[in-house]
């Protein structure tokens, strides 16, 4: 048996050695996947950015440019598109792991039932000791082409984002959360959205709690919100203001909300069945 003290004590290459190493594959996995759904979208909006100072050289370059440089012109444009090209695959490579988890996560929390498809959730970053926060999306995020053959397509009469099934869904999403609550760690829910999404939730008895700090909002793209609301305007002069809330429900106001409906379903199918016994009768 050894007594000896120094032989107990950590060994400090090691250490610092095994610390290191972490510190390399953490660093490894940041570099190659996002931690949150706020830091892709951040990406994604510098991306934005760069795209927007692209279009603005091509369309005003040629009056900083002498016509002799025109090939110049020509070569710098080519090489901003090369690197927007690039960030933009690399962004979406990135951000793989990240919406994939996002349908996994959620098929998980809604009970078995029907899923959305005009909702997501992601890691968020609302975090500290004792809470562990998810974030919920309203858009889905795909590219401006996809995003514009959508808008053409759509009605011109602009559509809610959110039907009741959808709400539904996020009602058992919450109810979910918290059933994988303890003592020791609390899950939430927060989002980022505009008024008419917020009156719509709350007269679906969903608890809305403002989060003040900024640092929380995540932003829609223009073009995924103008897709998710089906009109170009939506993506420019109405393009609302948003901010971030906590999203939570009461298990028995939303228990007795179903029931209500179940009776309401019940007496209309009763209806039905009256009236069609009494056309019947009248035959």
């Amino acid at each position: 048996m050894d007594n000896n003290p120094q032989s107990k004590k950590p060994n400090p290459i090691l250490k610092n050695t095994m610390s290191g190493f972490n510190g390399l594959v953490t660093g490894i996995f940041d570099f190659t996947h996002y931690s949150s759904y706020h830091s892709y979208r951040k990406s994604i909006a510098r991306l934005s950015l760069l795209l927007m100072a692209i279009v603005l050289f091509w369309l005003f370059g040629g009056f900083l440019i002498p016509y002799s440089q025109r090939n110049l012109l020509s070569s710098l444009l080519v090489f901003l598109m090369a690197i927007y090209l690039f960030s933009y695959y690399w962004i979406n490579s990135k951000a793989r792991l990240l919406k994939r988890d996002s349908q996994v996560l959620k098929s998980q929390l809604t009970l078995d039932q029907p899923l959305s498809k005009y909702w997501n959730v992601y890691d968020g970053w609302y975090d500290d000791e004792q809470r562990q926060s998810l974030e919920v999306s309203f858009v889905n995020d795909r590219s401006w082409i996809a995003n514009w053959i959508d808008i053409l397509r759509a009605k011109k009469k602009p559509h809610h984002r959110l039907s009741d099934p959808d709400v539904d869904a996020l009602q058992r999403y919450l109810i979910s959360l918290q059933n994988f609550s303890s003592a020791d760690v609390k899950y939430v829910a927060y989002a980022t959205m505009d008024d008419e999404l917020k009156n719509l939730l709350l007269s679906a008895d969903i608890k809305l709690t403002e989060i003040p700090e900024r640092k929380y909002l995540t932003k829609p793209g223009r073009w995924d919100y103008a897709a998710a609301r089906g009109g170009f305007a939506y993506g420019l002069r109405k393009y609302p203001q948003f901010q971030a809330y906590l999203m939570d429900i009461n298990p028995d106001d939303y228990a007795k909300r179903q029931q209500a409906e179940l009776q309401k379903k019940a007496k209309s199918k009763q209806q039905r069945s009256n009236l069609i016994k009494l056309r019947g009768l009248q035959r």
